[in-house]
């Protein structure tokens, strides 16, 4: 099968109108920019430059105290880059054929544990937004009476607060 490099900022917008919605999520569209963005700043001008090489000094420019599991998430993307500009034909072999994304980034550790908030703790919590409530007036009281409502509901269920933010009435 035979390759043609094309350039960089091309293939970034060819690529990006595959993640318009609603083909893909807007979180989506805006990681694999992000990337995209971070691969222009390591000087790739073609396709081609998507190599070992280029993948390695992205690890490197990432920077210090950076999550591993946010260096593996950013990597993920890149592959699915390098992965797509392969199935264009605009790019021979992905660095990521070569070698994986563990082995680029090793093995991660579980998750620390979530911190689990006391009685004591959630009730200080409610009464200073039930207090808050009490002293604003107009705009400022409403939203003070709709954040005190959602965590009122929150700390009364047990629901995740990803739950909560995804219910109405």
């Amino acid at each position: 099968m035979r390759t043609s490099a094309v350039p960089f900022d091309r293939f970034a917008a060819e690529l990006l109108r595959l993640y318009d919605p609603p083909h893909r999520a807007p979180a989506t569209r805006r990681q694999v920019k992000k990337v995209l963005a971070l691969v222009a700043e390591l000087g790739a001008q073609t396709t081609a430059d998507l190599t070992p090489v280029l993948v390695a000094r992205f690890i490197e420019t990432r920077p210090p105290g950076q999550s591993p599991r946010t260096l593996q998430t950013l990597l993920r993307v890149l592959r699915g880059i390098c992965n797509q500009a392969v199935i264009n034909g605009s790019l021979r072999v992905s660095p990521f054929a070569i070698r994986g994304v563990s082995q680029w980034v090793g093995r991660i550790g579980r998750p620390s544990d979530k911190k689990l908030f006391s009685r004591d703790q959630i009730k200080r919590v409610l009464t200073l937004m039930a207090k808050d409530v009490e002293e604003t007036a107009g705009w400022s009281q409403w939203r003070a009476r709709r954040l005190h409502a959602l965590t009122a509901v929150v700390a009364y269920t047990g629901i995740r607060a990803s739950e909560s933010l995804y219910l109405y009435a």
